[in-house]
């Protein structure tokens, strides 16, 4: 009886010393593919790379996931169209399995949004 108990114990304490690194990406990079949004087409990418930036009461902080690129088929998608973007890349990653991070910046060249850190 005292064997079970402290095997028991043990599997216990262990449980609680496991190592509490970043979590697993519940989503990988994709490679571009077909968004529709309110009947429009859009191109969307989930890419790895460095850690965004999120705005929150706090002020700036880190986020971690994947980067989400969108772009307009046949169309650059301007400086103004930023809110749109945005709700294109949380139709991409809520369709990919992910969980879209709105408060993740983006910023915009060459006709593409980019939200680094944006779905995780």
């Amino acid at each position: 009886m005292r064997v079970i108990i402290s095997a028991v114990g043990a599997g216990i304490l262990s449980a609680c010393t496991l190592p509490s690194g970043p979590a697993a990406p519940r989503i990988a990079p994709t490679a571009p593919m077909l968004v529709v949004y309110q009947g429009a087409d859009y191109m969307g990418e989930l890419r790895s790379g460095p850690p965004g930036t999120a705005i929150t009461r706090a002020g700036a902080v880190p986020t971690q996931g994947l980067t989400i690129a969108v772009s307009r088929a046949g169309a650059a998608l301007l400086n103004d169209e930023g809110r749109l973007a945005k709700s294109v890349a949380q139709a991409m990653c809520d369709g990919q399995g992910g969980r879209h991070n709105p408060a993740a910046l983006g910023t915009q060249a060459g006709g593409v949004w980019t939200f680094a850190g944006a779905c995780a």
